[in-house]
């Protein structure tokens, strides 16, 4: 049974944890080969091992619209609030599809130049719930890219972290990293990681910019670990 263009499933709702997914430059689409195609819902896995993938194309041209924006009021020197305003509404609309999922835990995620706009959404949705009666259960966000990326190196990423104001910044700072090993097939290294608080930094070895597609075995590994953790 399809719903709005979502595709709805006869399973325990409790069970089920939502995983936004946005989108990276302009005109890119995610080709994600996790257990599911983005571009066709008849092939979406949900069970009780597989989050609930919400996909979300509005990055698709945001450069440009931003562009256009940028001249016309409301939006006017403020595209945070054009990108935090449309990415509620998203939420709010699939919510009135499904609001048996209200409760369920939701988390934010992106990779490339969705790293502007994840951090919006979680920002949004936040503010959004200091004013709400029923709040949308966010759990936390990931955004990122791959060990050898040349468009978004992650030393760029680490030198973030190591300045990022928060109450746990000395832990993370002394934390050492430790190997990430695969947890289905064959024992291989997937990558290295540490840890402090609620904040994970997380490398997917030998990969690019577009970490799914050249490694799509540690790609889903990687979004249960953000979940279930190790």
């Amino acid at each position: 049974m399809t719903e709005g263009g979502f595709v709805a499933r006869v399973i325990d709702e409790e069970e089920i944890i939502l995983v936004e997914v946005q989108n990276g430059g302009e005109r890119v689409i995610t080709t994600v080969s996790w257990p599911i195609q983005f571009n066709n819902p008849n092939a979406l896995k949900i069970d009780r091992n597989e989050p609930l993938i919400i996909t979300d194309y509005l990055n698709n041209g945001q450069a440009d619209l931003a562009r256009e924006l940028s001249r016309v009021e409301p939006f006017l020197g403020n595209i945070e609030s054009f990108a935090g305003f449309f990415r509620i509404r998203l939420m709010q609309q699939f919510y009135q599809l499904f609001p048996e999922l209200i409760p369920n835990q939701l988390y934010i995620t992106g990779e490339s130049y969705a790293g502007k706009y994840v951090p919006i959404m979680v920002y949004s949705i936040d503010q959004f719930n200091k004013n709400n009666p029923t709040p949308i259960n966010l759990i936390g966000m990931a955004i990122g890219d791959g060990q050898l990326d040349v468009i978004i190196p992650y030393p760029a990423t680490s030198e973030f972290l190591r300045q990022l104001e928060w109450n746990g910044k000395k832990d993370f700072a002394t934390a050492s990293q430790q190997i990430w090993y695969s947890t289905d097939g064959p024992k291989r290294v997937n990558g290295y990681y540490k840890s402090a608080g609620n904040v994970m930094q997380l490398i997917v070895r030998d990969v690019g910019h577009m970490v799914p597609m050249d490694n799509p075995e540690a790609a889903i590994e990687m979004l249960r670990l953000f979940i279930y953790g190790f």
